[in-house]
């Protein structure tokens, strides 16, 4: 609740749903940005058969494809959030500009 000016008690209404999405666009857009550089790590380290990976040296080169194609699907997933993240950002502002009080009975 949020106190006016004029000392009586009145009630914020927002909408929790652009919070929400808010939130989860910024969770997504953390993992996905550990997500492109580890799937890259984890990529090189199968091309290069490293004995680093311990799964059979007939699997890694494919274990490798695998690994680059997760890195571009965070990339897009990334770059997906991080624009959901901005467009989020700014609607709560825009929001804010908007806020209506209303008397609590």
């Amino acid at each position: 609740a949020a106190v006016s000016p004029q000392g009586g008690s009145r009630r914020l209404i927002r909408g929790s749903i652009s919070g929400t999405m808010g939130g989860c666009a910024t969770f997504c857009t953390i993992m996905s940005a550990v997500g492109v550089p580890l799937m890259l790590f984890f990529g090189y380290l199968c091309s290069n058969n490293s004995p680093m990976i311990e799964i059979p040296a007939s699997n890694k080169p494919d274990a490798g494809k695998g690994c680059y194609m997760a890195a571009a699907l965070y990339a897009f997933t990334f770059l997906y959030a991080f624009t959901s993240m901005n467009k989020s950002a700014s609607a709560r502002e825009a929001d804010s500009r908007k806020v209506q009080l209303v008397p609590v009975s």
